[in-house]
């Protein structure tokens, strides 16, 4: 479900790709997460092997969660950042974003949950020391870890602005932003990879253009001063996530 191996098989030498091309000639079909994805893999096969196959949410009405607004924290804007914690996936981009949104802004809160990981700019180890730093003076920055299954339900419930500003070399449809729509929260996501084909400006949320934890923050306090677009917005996510995924 990556989006980087067209990326590793160009990267490989002519014996590699002949190697790499015969052993995926053995498979029948290949399945990606979106329309548009097959490009990574028509460097290997056929465009009648690949299938598109939508990644999907468990209801939640199976588990036992809170319903919107009910139980909501007394901050008047909530916004989460759901996924592995390591730099490359945008979590101190978010916790920048939301020192610059905070000052303007200040009752809101960021909810920080996942585990960490390695990437190529650091290891879990280091995540984790940095991300319990980040989040020991700040009052409004919460790091919750990792999360079950009702957890994480529970708390996309009460968010009102999801945020993954990604910039991993393999994103492709995480599963935590259709989660997200199911739960009503406003997308906000960096321009990369796929993920500006998840995420439509001003339907069910908003993509970046320029990596910056400055045009997020100003993208946050949009959204914090626009409550009707926020419910425009949350209502199409519930909807679309339902009928879609």
């Amino acid at each position: 479900h990556g989006s980087d191996f067209d990326e590793y098989f160009n990267s490989k030498s002519k014996l590699s790709k002949k190697f790499i091309k015969f052993l995926y000639s053995r498979v029948n079909h290949h399945a990606v997460l979106i329309e548009g994805m097959q490009e990574q893999l028509l460097s290997i096969t056929s465009s009648k092997n690949i299938h598109v196959i939508n990644n999907f949410f468990e209801d939640f009405d199976e588990c036992n969660v809170r319903k919107r607004n009910e139980n909501q924290s007394s901050y008047s804007i909530s916004i989460c950042f759901l996924s592995s914690i390591c730099r490359s996936k945008g979590v101190f981009d978010a916790i920048d974003a939301f020192k610059i949104f905070n000052c303007k802004h200040k009752k809101s809160e960021l909810l920080i949950a996942g585990s960490s990981i390695d990437d190529e700019f650091g290891d879990s180890k280091s995540y984790d020391e940095e991300i319990l730093q980040e989040t020991k003076f700040e009052k409004n920055i919460s790091y919750l870890g990792e999360l079950n299954k009702t957890q994480k339900y529970n708390l996309l419930r009460k968010t009102d602005i999801f945020c993954l500003p990604s910039k991993f070399r393999s994103e492709a449809v995480p599963l935590a932003i259709i989660e997200a729509m199911a739960a009503g929260c406003v997308i906000v996501v960096y321009d990369h990879k796929y993920l500006s084909k998840i995420v439509r400006n001003g339907k069910n949320g908003f993509v970046i253009l320029e990596i910056s934890p400055e045009e997020l923050a100003k993208c946050f306090l949009n959204l914090a001063t626009n409550k009707s677009l926020r419910d425009q917005i949350s209502k199409f996510n519930k909807t679309h996530a339902y009928t879609n995924f």
